[in-house]
């Protein structure tokens, strides 16, 4: 049969191994096994680079859609199970058009990785940063104990994204609008939560920009 193995090469680095086996019957009836072994490394490190692209928004390395949704539902099976809340975020970014517009594509897509940087750096590694489309991002937290501690968290994502930017040599400032949904308490599935923090993400724009809303707490 064969077998995928990871052998360690005299060089240090790590193989990934093709190992089959074989059996044959010599012409003076004996029996054996024929083992072969083929390094296929770059073949895995090709898929894996694929499974990455087809999980990952290509311009900004932070989680597309599909790994969105996927992790999503594996927090809201978590959460039902251990009794915890989770907190959705919907973000979009106050005068992006405008910088897009001014500078060029160039200039936005800069901007954008930046943004998904600094939303990163701005969680635990626990929870998700998703990029939803063009200038839309998803924020899932985890194991959240009420809506209290979300407030700090999100306050400093507001500071964070309000800091200037410099891109291609041009120095730029957006701002974004935050809508906040929480499981249980605004549903209980991926799509009810999404649409729930779009909502109040609409809410936050409409009272001015560069702030948040909760979904649940209408004041």
């Amino acid at each position: 049969g064969t077998v995928e193995t990871r052998w360690q090469h005299k060089d240090g680095s790590i193989k990934n191994i093709l190992l089959s086996t074989t059996p044959f019957n010599g012409s003076d009836s004996s029996n054996g096994v024929i083992f072969s072994a083929i390094d296929i490394t770059e073949r895995k490190n090709n898929e894996s680079y694929l499974e990455y692209l087809s999980t990952h928004d290509q311009l900004t390395g932070v989680a597309n859609r599909s790994l969105l949704y996927d992790r999503l539902n594996h927090a809201l099976a978590h959460a039902k199970r251990d009794q915890k809340m989770i907190a959705v975020f919907f973000l979009d970014l106050d005068g992006y058009k405008t910088i897009n517009d001014l500078f060029g594509h160039l200039v936005g897509d800069q901007l954008l990785i930046q943004i998904a940087n600094r939303l990163s750096a701005n969680l635990r590694e626990a929870d998700t940063v998703a990029r939803f489309g063009g200038d839309e991002f998803i924020l899932v937290l985890e194991n959240i104990n009420n809506i209290e501690a979300v407030k700090p968290i999100t306050e400093k994502i507001l500071k964070s994204i309000a800091e200037p930017y410099r891109s291609n040599g041009n120095l730029c400032q957006v701002t974004t609008s935050i809508g906040i949904s929480i499981y249980p308490l605004d549903g209980s599935t991926t799509e009810e939560l999404i649409n729930k923090a779009d909502s109040a993400m609409y809410r936050a724009k409409q009272l001015g920009k560069n702030q948040y809303k909760f979904f649940s707490l209408r004041s």
